[in-house]
């Protein structure tokens, strides 16, 4: 008799354990003041859904998580919180307690920036609104958590809000800083466009319709849902939140699901009718962004970049697959390999001493410690110097022998150009 009963028990826990594998759909929540990832173990459809939250707390409990992406084919969720992307494997919306967690990229800022994953080739992007890039990383290959590829940082101010099309090869950004608006690119950061522009305050949060090829977005200081076609016509405010800013939102099957950090409220809105379909007071802590999440989302389409062999990162483009190098390296002859450009890094700090350059990494500003590159020239008194950024040059003054010498970074050679009294200062210009 004992042996039937545990039988049965068995029998009845692989049952659930099977029913909620099957029904492993709900809202994830990152939720501050005591911070935790909550799952709403379903996603509503009306204001009568009964709601059931599952907190799951995080340490320490002043972490402020700013975006989540979630990866339900692969049982996984990215979370941006502090300085660092997390990878949250064996997630479910009912088997929280199995969590494992691993650093995928550290050395961001603690900025606000909406981060986005592409199912197609394995990529995961993020806006970093202090260092004012947009940058992203391939999961296909083993790198350490600091590899990473800037691939927008130029007349960007104050990025945030990011949402990414991997079938037509697109990428959407906002800017909240001087002027609002909204930009299109293509994933490699080339063949940027801006499609919004009038009438826009804060956007923290984007996300897109694939199948018909629409952007949304919450305008958090506006208090508006929006929406408009991917070259920014056809726009319309499809919701105006009064009182109720989203901090985050999320298109899925026909809804905008948000929700709203001031209120603490998780709302939803039928994109054809624009009424709210359901609105839901929330009880547990301040909730700032939410991720749906469904195993049963179709993302079974073919990864253009599956033949490429790119050493680094391939990404899917609107003319096709494309090889691109980490921070620091330059795309070979063969358009696949990736070699080292130079000892010094792409963006960072120089400094030097009497005998040495030194530079700092971009990301030491947060906190982030990685090798120090250094060119040493011990015969010298180096007093003062310049940089010709483009060039990848750098021009100082040898007080030993009061001249002034250029030093090519690729290189690695210097060489003298000018015979001078001591100098206080050079500008190059």
């Amino acid at each position: 008799m004992a042996f039937r009963c545990f039988f049965l028990y068995v029998y009845l826990l692989y049952e659930l354990q099977g029913k909620c594998l099957a029904d492993d759909r709900g809202i994830v929540l990152g939720v501050w003041n005591n911070a935790s990832l909550s799952t709403i173990t379903k996603i509503p459809t009306s204001g009568t859904n009964q709601i059931t939250t599952i907190p799951f707390p995080l340490n320490p409990i002043n972490t402020k998580i700013t975006s989540i992406a979630a990866v339900p084919r692969n049982k996984m969720l990215f979370v941006s919180a502090g300085r660092e992307i997390f990878a949250i494997n064996n997630y479910s919306i009912w088997q929280n307690e199995s969590l494992t967690f691993s650093v995928i990229f550290s050395g961001k800022s603690y900025a606000f920036g909406q981060i986005a994953f592409d199912h197609l080739s394995n990529n995961l992007y993020w806006c970093d609104g202090f260092l004012n890039w947009i940058a992203m990383k391939s999961l296909n290959v083993n790198n350490t958590n600091t590899t990473y590829k800037v691939i927008i940082d130029k007349h960007l101010e104050q990025p945030e809000g990011l949402a990414l099309d991997p079938e037509d090869g697109l990428l959407f950004f906002s800017e909240n800083s001087p002027s609002v608006r909204i930009e299109k690119a293509s994933l490699d950061g080339e063949n940027r466009s801006v499609i919004v522009y009038r009438s826009l305050l804060r956007i923290m949060s984007l996300s897109t319709d694939t199948e018909n090829n629409l952007l949304y977005w919450a305008d958090l200081d506006r208090e508006t849902v929006e929406v408009c076609n991917y070259d920014g016509s056809n726009r319309k405010v499809l919701r105006r939140m009064v009182d109720i800013p989203l901090t985050g939102v999320q298109y899925f099957e026909g809804v905008i699901h948000g929700v709203s950090l001031r209120r603490r409220k998780l709302v939803g809105i039928d994109v054809n009718s624009r009424e709210i379909l359901y609105e839901v007071t929330l009880q547990i802590g301040d909730p700032f962004v939410l991720a749906v999440y469904d195993v049963k989302t179709n993302t079974s389409l073919t990864d253009p970049c599956s033949g490429q062999y790119c050493q680094h990162i391939c990404v899917n483009t609107p003319p096709g697959p494309k090889c691109l190098c980490a921070e620091g390296y330059i795309l070979g002859a063969d358009s696949y390999s990736c070699n080292e450009r130079s000892w010094f890094y792409d963006k960072g700090i120089i400094v030097n001493n009497a005998t040495m350059f030194y530079m700092l990494d971009t990301r030491s500003l947060n906190g982030q410690a990685e090798r120090v590159p250094y060119f040493q020239i011990p015969t010298a008194i180096m007093t003062t110097f310049a940089i010709n950024a483009y060039s990848r040059e750098i021009y100082f003054a040898d007080a030993k022998r009061n001249e002034i010498y250029k030093l090519d970074i690729y290189t690695n050679r210097y060489s003298n150009i000018l015979s001078t009294n001591p100098v206080a200062g050079i500008l190059k210009y």
